[in-house]
């Protein structure tokens, strides 16, 4: 029981160490690289709505994703 706990808690720290970076890049990216960010009338006007919320949510996901992948990489 306490190895299984303690890989949850091994894994919890790995996902907070991970978030964190990913955080620490995108605020980067904001700064160096504002041309990949858009306003929320540019993501209208190509078909991204608010309407849309579960949409939005897989996109958010699958974005987190890609960036917790890529920071995995840097590792």
């Amino acid at each position: 029981m306490t190895e299984q706990i303690n890989r949850s808690v091994a894994a919890a720290i790995s996902n907070n160490v991970l978030a964190d970076r990913l955080n620490r890049r995108i605020q980067q990216l904001a700064e160096t690289a504002p041309e990949l960010f858009i306003t929320r009338e540019e993501a209208e006007a190509v078909g991204y709505s608010d309407n849309d919320v579960r949409s939005q949510q897989e996109i958010a996901e699958e974005d987190a994703e890609a960036e917790l992948l890529l920071a995995a990489e840097e590792v």
